[in-house]
């Protein structure tokens, strides 16, 4: 995004992996751990997940959470493709990326390293955990146990097929390379996945704009003409009394005597009709 100039659309992008070797590699790691690969971070979260869903009878769950960890494969890889590999769209476009900067790859290097090496701790987490009550603990059954290995070589297989077949599709070049398909974007489903089931766009017309609105009418009619005018109005008042009782202040006894004499007659008054009162 950064190196091309805030551009967000992978379409426009391709074949940067030349220019920006170091981001590719970056990519390629998270996108390994995300699609949950051996022995990468993702591969024991997700692992540990389906495996509870089969572990506890809930097979179209599982089911489901097979399919979705094969298209997480795909779209983490897909995005790779299209934006590291395949034809160069960007530079028809007059895009000229650039690759991370030295202190960006530092900071993010600690990611990278743990992508490699977070499930290699996950015993000690478990045991980490397990100490501060027994209702967080949580064992496979001995029937699902025997079977994990061939539960997460189901996955893993998924995963795979899924990244070639992004590949085939997205990585390629010359005749082979990905063409936009204008038959599938003027589809009624590709338009309701392109605009994000026109959830955005629903939030915008009916909370962002309708919230901005009433904003703009409560600054203008109530916190302008009121809280600020309140404000405005006792400091006008605070200005104004200070600078008519300043000239109070002349320096002369005998006007400073003058006005202790009407504050004592003011007391004096003030006591006299309190004790009428009580």
């Amino acid at each position: 995004m950064h190196a091309m100039h805030d551009e967000l659309d992978l379409f426009k992008m391709g074949n940067l992996r030349k220019k920006m070797r170091s981001t590719w590699i970056y990519m390629g790691i998270a996108s390994v751990a995300l699609a949950g690969l051996p022995f990468f971070a993702g591969y024991w979260s997700k692992d540990a997940i389906i495996e509870t869903a089969f572990n506890e009878h809930t097979y179209i769950l599982w089911v489901i959470l097979v399919i979705t960890a094969g298209m997480t494969a795909f779209y983490s890889f897909r995005q790779v493709f299209l934006t590291f590999h395949g034809e160069d769209r960007h530079t028809p476009l007059g895009f000229h990326p650039h690759d991370m900067h030295k202190y960006v790859l530092i900071a993010m290097a600690p990611l990278a390293v743990l992508a490699f090496i977070t499930g290699y701790f996950m015993d000690a987490y478990k045991g980490f955990i397990y100490q501060f009550n027994d209702s967080v603990q949580y064992e496979m059954s001995e029937h699902t146990h025997h079977l994990a290995p061939y539960l997460a070589a189901l996955v893993v297989g998924i995963a795979l097929s899924a990244i070639t077949y992004a590949y085939f599709k997205y990585a390629r070049t010359g005749k082979n390379a990905w063409k936009r398909d204008e038959k599938v974007e003027s589809g009624v489903f590709y338009k309701l996945l392109i605009n994000q089931y026109y959830v955005p766009k629903f939030y915008e017309a009916f909370i962002t704009k309708p919230y901005a609105m009433i904003s703009a009418l409560l600054w203008t009619k109530v916190d302008l003409k009121i809280v600020d005018a309140t404000v405005d109005n006792i400091a006008k008042f605070m200005y104004g009394s200070g600078d008519k009782t300043r000239s109070m202040q002349t320096g002369n006894l005998s006007n400073y005597l003058n006005w202790m004499a009407v504050g004592t007659v003011l007391l004096l008054l003030v006591a006299a009709i309190s004790a009428m009162i009580a």
